[in-house]
């Protein structure tokens, strides 16, 4: 069974049209500020747990405009990117974000082209951006005013 698993994996990934992989993983993200332990990289471990007891959320100080960016390292056409909010309180941490997709680090990346809008999100829910094989290098999620941004996850899918 597991031989198979990797047959269909390796079929999916020379496609060259189907996301086959959270490719966050493999890169480094850095915030505004950091407090309460909450530091960047929890975004990128793989692990959708919302509880911030758990220790795999992130969590910037009230800022003016907190950021959140992730650097993949090379520019990857990016299909889609998931993005899981907290459960245990404070779900309203990602209410008007922006998520951004680009090659320019500039302003830390928080210029470039916007992926999609995030309204408001449930506790706990994990919500599907379509970027549409937008050109970019780093991600960003940044709110649109002062606040305090905390995500649980952020998986960014890529056509391979």
């Amino acid at each position: 069974v597991k031989m198979i698993s990797v047959i269909v994996l390796v079929a999916c990934c020379g496609v060259g049209t189907l996301a086959c992989g959270n490719v966050a993983l493999r890169g480094n993200a850095t915030q505004s500020s950091t407090n309460w332990g909450g530091d960047a990289n929890k975004a990128i471990d793989g692990n959708r747990n919302a509880f911030y007891r758990n220790q795999s959320c992130t969590h910037t100080n009230t800022d003016d405009k907190p950021w959140w960016s992730l650097d993949l390292f090379n520019a990857v056409e990016v299909l889609s990117i998931k993005i899981t909010n907290r459960q245990d309180c404070c779900w309203n941490r990602l209410k008007n974000a922006e998520v951004r997709v680009g090659l320019s680090f500039y302003n830390h990346g928080n210029d470039n082209p916007i992926c999609g809008t995030i309204t408001g999100l449930r506790a706990g829910e994990t919500k599907v951006l379509n970027c549409h094989g937008m050109v970019g290098r780093f991600i960003n999620i940044i709110l649109k005013e002062r606040g305090i941004l905390t995500l649980c996850e952020c998986e960014v899918y890529v056509k391979t």
